[in-house]
């Protein structure tokens, strides 16, 4: 057993030294200690908190935090997670009663099914213009209300444990240490969002809904559209009530669970109350789950459901009663999962597997009604984002799998990241803790040393002392993480895996009761070795590197972070305010577009009609004709998108809004944006084209028509459907001194119906002048009806009309 240890230790010391060498050279010894040191400061400072107070290291974590959450100016966005995850227990309490008889317990299993369930109404409602602060806010009070009885029954429970004085033995001190690092994760999320997959969808959905109080399913834009995304519904709610910050934190939140839900694991398996402290701070310290909580992942949401469904069967394993009532909670958490991410399938065969090792031992007969119900309320709750997928796009696994379903909205082959496709081998374990770059967007070590260290060690005792329990774990944690590795080798993939093996360490190692002081000296090495060297690694595990510390408490020190790090998303801030009328904007360049208030176009995979017709651009003009056939009248454009040439194209097309470090806000030239004529004879050089009213007299020998409101002069003109025109006049006055004048369009369809009339009336002089409107057409437009005309029985003298 000992051995074990000295091999995990030499084996990490060894795969240490060139990690070091090739990665950390030349860094600042305060940039590699710094996160070491903030988990110390935070430690003393709750350790002060703990002694001068009175009060339990876990009261003492949660003051300081909240004091944070003020110092930051965050404390609206911490008042709307907890408004969520309060109204989320609410709900979970009141429809969880047939699983949960008992009003005691179980508070993270209810918290975690009504946050699943606030997220899956709100994906089920989400083409709805409906979503707006207050009718979020209000849905959320509402179940709080209905549950105040048992909310303050609860309050006055976790009142008591939270004010219990501190102990300041191994047990407390080790609650203090975990507290700390979670901290970190906390502190985090007051910075400003980074991640590339966050920028690109996972926090843009959630803006495009507070901008359009709906999301738009539409596959042709974004690609992304109908994927499972309940992660992406439970941010929005938060999002609506207080942005981006809110969002960020209740991610934090989802992490905490995950922590506690590895605990219970680790305690079921065999592990003592201190193994399920040891396994928390094992998964905060990874900085992995730094990876997961420091940017819009979806993988915390989606490892707590799947480990919610483990845990409470592997509860019904050794307690059989009510295991029927497990059986289908289980069902429930599974959809969860499903709803959250497609990959949870990978899981499912050996969860089914102990499902039918009960059933065999108890009777299939009993469970086999329960086993049909949770069938049913799996396929009820996972399935909505997938047939949606089906009945907008032929393919419910949209856009995977198209070599499968063939939808014509995709290339038909079967997607996958040539990236991350690295096979299975003897040596997988090392690569993955030293060679974690060729398994994620990483840099190496981010996926812990906890399992070069000790897993091992706690394998090999769990063999030891026969805990199937743990072995149990450890099975249903690799086959799943082996299956996923099959078709993809990517980390984020297997983390409900990750957080399972944590389990297994904590476990393995406290479920063996060591009666010598050398094995335990060694376990107690490996367990700080590992959380240590985890802190150690932090800065490559975010996207910050450097703890931004003060992105988190000034909006100056946010801006000057942004302008290094991602210029993008201060270019969407301006984009926002000169893009009034919410046009599509092209973006060249990376697209890190949260918070855009309109759809975004970027020539990728994530809009593939865009990037198809990006690809035949061979000059200025036709770029130009690309962008006004889709009503652009912005870009984005970072000055190393694409080529020279295309660089030129784009500023040949466009003007300078602003700049930001690396990219510019372009707004396209007038004369780009409505180049082209659509009226025959504009300048009235003759009336073909025009059809005239009864009194409508056109001056051949001055080119002009005079008209008034019984008697105009209109021409037909075909138009495409949501597309912006401008409709120019110049009139004067012929008769009255200003006399009123009337630009018109009525738009038609394709059977010549009408849909809607635009009009704005504007007053004449004698000496003349120009008039315009700018109008967009309607959704269902073919035809627009172009009106010369007056707007009472005064004629007006037209010297043109123009629609472009």
């Amino acid at each position: 057993m000992s051995l074990s240890f000295v091999f995990g230790i030499a084996w990490t010391a060894s795969g240490l030294v060139p990690i070091f060498r090739q990665d950390w050279a030349g860094t600042p010894i305060k940039d590699m200690l710094a996160y070491p040191l903030l988990v110390a400061v935070l430690w003393g400072s709750i350790a002060t908190l703990a002694r001068i107070s009175g009060l339990s290291w876990e009261a003492s974590g949660i003051g300081i935090g909240i004091a944070i959450s003020f110092f930051s100016g965050r404390a609206r966005a911490v008042g709307a997670v907890s408004l969520f995850v309060l109204s989320s227990w609410a709900v979970g309490d009141l429809v969880g009663r047939p699983f949960w008889p008992s009003d005691k317990g179980n508070n993270l299993g209810k918290a975690l099914l009504g946050a699943g369930l606030w997220g899956t109404l709100v994906g089920v409602l989400a083409s709805l213009p409906i979503h707006t602060p207050g009718l979020h806010a209000t849905a959320l009070v509402v179940p709080i209300i209905v549950r105040h009885r048992q909310i303050w029954t609860q309050v006055k429970g976790w009142k008591q444990e939270l004010s219990s004085a501190p102990q300041f033995n191994r047990d407390g001190l080790l609650t203090g240490l975990v507290f700390s690092v979670a901290l970190i994760h906390f502190l985090l999320a007051f910075s400003p969002e980074l991640g590339a997959d966050a920028l690109v969808s996972h926090l843009f959905v959630p803006g495009f809904v507070a901008a359009h109080h709906l999301w738009s399913f539409d596959v042709r834009t974004y690609v992304f559209a109908v994927q499972p995304m309940l992660g992406d519904w439970i941010f929005t709610i938060n999002y609506l009530l207080a942005g981006e910050y809110a969002a960020r934190i209740v991610n934090v939140f989802f992490l905490y669970c995950l922590a506690l839900l590895v605990q219970d694991l680790a305690i079921w398996a065999g592990g003592n109350s201190r193994g399920g402290k040891w396994a928390s701070l094992l998964l905060l310290s990874t900085p992995l789950s730094l990876l997961e909580s420091s940017s819009l992942f979806i993988e915390c949401e989606w490892a707590c459901f799947l480990l919610a469904a483990v845990l409470v069967l592997a509860r019904g394993l050794t307690d059989l009663e009510g295991f029927e009532k497990k059986v289908m909670l289980a069902g429930v958490w599974l959809g969860f999962g499903m709803g959250t991410k497609l990959i949870s399938i990978t899981m499912i065969p050996f969860l089914g597997c102990l499902v039918l090792w009960v059933a065999y031992r108890t009777g299939l007969k009993r469970i086999s009604w329960p086993i049909i119900s949770s069938l049913g309320l799996f396929a009820i709750v996972g399935g909505i984002p997938y047939l949606r997928a089906w009945v907008e796009t032929g393919n419910p696994t949209f856009p995977f799998f198209n070599d499968i379903f063939k939808s014509p909205l995709f290339l038909i082959h079967n997607f996958k990241n040539a990236r991350f496709v690295h096979g299975l081998g003897f040596d997988l374990l090392g690569k993955i803790v030293f060679q974690t770059n060729i398994f994620l967007e990483c840099r190496p070590g981010v996926a812990g040393f906890q399992w070069s260290l000790i897993l091992i060690p706690a394998v090999i005792s769990s063999v030891m002392v026969k805990s199937w329990r743990t072995l149990i774990l450890f099975l249903v944690a690799i086959g799943t993480l082996l299956i996923t590795f099959h078709f993809q080798t990517y980390l984020r993939y297997v983390f409900p895996s990750v957080a399972i093996l944590i389990s297994v360490i904590a476990s393995g190692l406290f479920c063996f009761q060591y009666t010598e002081r050398h094995p335990r000296l060694l376990r107690l090495t490996g367990l700080l070795g590992a959380v240590g060297v985890n802190l150690f690694f932090f800065p490559k595990g975010s996207f910050y590197g450097k703890f931004p510390f003060r992105a988190a408490f000034s909006s100056k020190a946010r801006e000057e972070l942004l302008v290094h790090a991602r210029p993008m998303r201060l270019a969407v801030e301006v984009v926002n305010g000169v893009n009034t009328a919410k046009e599509p904007v092209a973006v060249f360049g990376p697209p890190y577009v949260a918070g855009i208030q309109s759809d975004f176009l970027h020539p990728s995979w994530y809009n593939y009609d865009f990037k198809g017709a990006m690809a035949s651009v061979t000059n200025s003009e036709s770029l130009g004709q690309i962008l006004i056939d889709r009503r652009v009248d912005f870009v984005l454009l970072q000055n190393d998108w694409g080529s020279i040439e295309q660089r030129r194209w784009v500023k040949e097309l466009s003007n300078v809004v602003a700049e930001f470090g690396t990219v510019s806000v372009l707004e396209l030239k007038p004369n780009v944006r409505f180049g082209r004529e659509l009226i025959k004879n504009p300048n009235f050089s003759s009336t073909d084209g025009w059809s005239l009213g009864a009194e409508t007299m056109f001056l051949e020998g001055k080119h002009r028509m005079l008209v008034n409101g019984p008697s105009p002069a209109t021409q037909v003109v075909p138009v495409l459907p949501k597309r912006r025109y401008i409709n120019r006049v110049v009139a004067r006055c012929a008769e009255v001194p200003e006399a009123l004048g009337r630009l018109q369009i009525n738009w038609a369809g394709d059977d010549m119906g009408f849909l809607k009339a635009d009009i704005d009336v504007f007053p004449c002089s004698q000496e003349g002048g120009e008039y315009s409107m700018t109008v967009v057409s309607p959704e269902h437009a073919a035809f627009a009806h172009v009106y010369a005309s007056g707007h009472g029985v005064q004629f007006i003298e037209f010297e043109g009309v123009s629609l472009k």
